[in-house]
Parts: structure tokens; sequence; C-alpha cells
């Protein structure tokens, strides 16, 4: 699912620029909307959490909450609003071929250095937390995307790479967690 979205996002993204004529500050701006529903649904209460008993595990399996845990993983991975709109911006800031690669490997490289920490934040805290975490830091790199600097764009990349870990960490321990064995080959 979480592919899913990260196709999704660009391509939903492409159609408003081209088909319908927005900006690319009004398509970054709408990236935020699909980030708050996401935080407001992993922090409802009794939303499903991780859990690490193989007893709870079982009784809590079961296909409505492996959809429901999968539904919000997709609407995660729309909210991780596409890496393609940060080199869209590299490129409407004339930073070139370099300023676009550069970002792309900040990006890439925010996502290497917090990957460790974040399977530990998981078990800690559980992937709703993380999740919700991930839609936050997607949310602040749309705010300083919106930043005219090459210096904003950066932050944007790093906290872009930042949100990426949070989502594939949370996204596999919570899948992992609420699948029942019959449901976990194919949830992973």
């Amino acid at each position: 699912m979480d592919k899913f979205g990260g196709f999704l996002g660009p391509v939903i993204g492409w159609a408003l620029i081209e088909l319908a004529g927005w900006s690319l500050d009004q398509v970054i701006l709408a990236a935020f909307v699909p980030c708050a529903i996401s935080v407001a649904l992993l922090m409802l209460p009794g939303y499903p959490r991780h859990e690490t008993s193989p007893a709870i595990r079982e009784r809590r399996s079961g296909r409505r909450l492996y959809w429901s845990a999968l539904a919000t993983v997709g609407l995660v991975s729309i909210a991780s609003f596409p890496l393609a709109l940060l080199i869209l911006r590299a490129v409407e800031l004339d930073l070139g071929f370099s300023g676009a690669l550069g970002g792309y490997a900040l990006y890439r490289l925010a996502a290497a250095v917090v990957a460790a920490p974040t399977g530990r934040l998981v078990d800690r805290h559980g992937a709703g937390p993380t999740l919700a975490a991930c839609a936050a830091f997607t949310g602040a790199a749309a705010a300083l995307a919106l930043g005219a600097t090459a210096t904003f764009l950066a932050l944007a990349f790093a906290l872009l790479g930042v949100a990426e870990s949070l989502s594939r960490v949370g996204a596999k321990s919570w899948i992992a967690s609420v699948a029942g064995p019959e449901l976990r080959r194919q949830a992973l």
C-alpha cells in the first residue's frame, strides 16, 4: 500500500498542475490535507496500536483491523507528498541538476541515518505515533518547500527523508502486528 501511495501522490500532483492549472505552491499546500487527516486518524483514542503480546495480537487480528491499518498506511503514503515536488521546486529555484541531485542525496541520507532510531521508536511507542510523526514531518517539509530559498528546500529534503524512514518502518511494523498468520504472508 505504501508503494501505491508513493505512486498516487505524484500522479495527483501532476494532474493538479497539468490538468487543473494549479501552481506548485498550491499542490504543496494541498499535501497538508492528507497529512492532517493521517495525524487525526492515528491519534484517535482506541485506534489500533502496535501490539507486542502474541495473545493480544491473535485476539485482535482479523481482516477488518488489517484493512483498517492498510488503509491508514495508504493515506500516510499519499500524505508523504512526492519527492518529485521537491525536485520541481529545485528546478523552479534555478538550482540546476546539481541542486536537485544534491537534494535527493540529502533525502536518502536523512532516511538512512534515522532508520535504526526509528525502529527503536516503534518498539517503544508503537507504529501509530510513528506514522503520525511521519505525517507531521511531511507537513513540516511541505511548509519549508514553500520557502523561496535553497536553504529551506534543503531542510525540506532532509525532513522528507526522515518522514520516509518513519513511514516505512512504522507501516511494516503496524501491518505485521495486526495481520494474523494467514494475512502476514500477503501483507509483507
